[in-house]
């Protein structure tokens, strides 16, 4: 059994699409969730935790992960690192797929650690453009960040590895992994 956790009514929209995969979808904020028992492993990718903007944040996701997680249960997921976000810099990228084109400009403050995307979507449908515009705040978090408030939630870090996930943790590459064990 799954059960799919998003804080997005559009995203929840789009998975329960395929109502053949037997995935229970909640609308729920991933700080302060509430599952109808326990489960063996909660995973979360897509840097959906870059999204988190501060400490206190994590470790309310921490809580509220390890409240759902049997003894002995696993917590894993991703973050972008500060590597990553410093490629994307202040700059502006657009490109034409066979949707339309979007336009993307980014603002990085190395000094607070967050990441503004401001998104501008141009799909093309019936010969015509729609213009859809996002906003998105991600937030850097450190190895010792995710070890304290791991530690203070109840969980040991198992592993941390780097994107290839057969190299030991590299904050110089993009992307980083966790596998935490609840106590």
């Amino acid at each position: 059994d799954m059960i799919g956790v998003d804080n997005s009514a559009e995203m929840l929209e789009i998975a329960r699409e395929h109502p053949d995969d037997g995935i229970l979808y909640l609308q729920q904020d991933m700080r302060e969730f509430e599952l109808y028992g326990t489960v063996k492993a909660v995973v979360c990718v897509c840097d959906s935790m870059n999204y988190l903007l501060n400490n206190d944040d994590m470790y309310n996701t921490f809580l509220s992960v390890g409240k759902h997680l049997e003894k002995g249960g696993f917590f894993i997921f991703d973050l972008k690192t500060e590597t990553f976000y410093e490629k994307l810099g202040e700059n502006i990228y657009s490109d034409e797929r066979n949707f339309g084109r979007y336009y993307w400009e980014n603002e990085f403050d190395k000094e607070t650690g967050d990441n503004f995307y401001y998104l501008s979507f141009f799909i093309k449908s019936m010969g015509k453009y729609k213009l859809y515009e996002e906003e998105h705040t991600q937030h850097v978090f450190t190895g010792t960040d995710i070890r304290e408030c791991a530690a203070k939630a109840g969980f040991t870090v198992k592993d941390a590895l780097s994107e290839d996930i057969n190299s030991p943790i590299d904050f110089s590459r993009d992307r980083v992994y966790y596998v935490l064990q609840y106590n």
